[in-house]
């Protein structure tokens, strides 16, 4: 992979170590992702990261975030007639 790649606006990533575990080789992070660092420990102020072992995976991941994030409709807001 080659260049900087987005699916929905979050960055994606490959790394491939080698290590034999193949479940963090895909990475993405959230447009709003950020990240402190308050006596040498970095702490997540923003957004979301998410890992797969394939794109295929990460893609599915991505959407279950967003999807999480998306807020509920407010229940109260319906009128029910009849």
């Amino acid at each position: 992979m080659s260049g900087p790649v987005t699916y929905r606006g979050w960055n994606v990533h490959y790394d491939n170590p080698p290590i034999p575990i193949r479940s963090m080789d895909w990475s993405a992070t959230s447009p709003d992702y950020d990240v402190d660092c308050d006596d040498g420990v970095f702490v997540v102020c923003a957004g979301q990261q998410v890992h797969a072992a394939t794109y295929d995976e990460l893609v599915k991941e991505i959407d279950a975030a967003i999807d999480d994030d998306t807020p509920s409709p407010n229940p109260e807001s319906y009128h029910h007639h009849g």
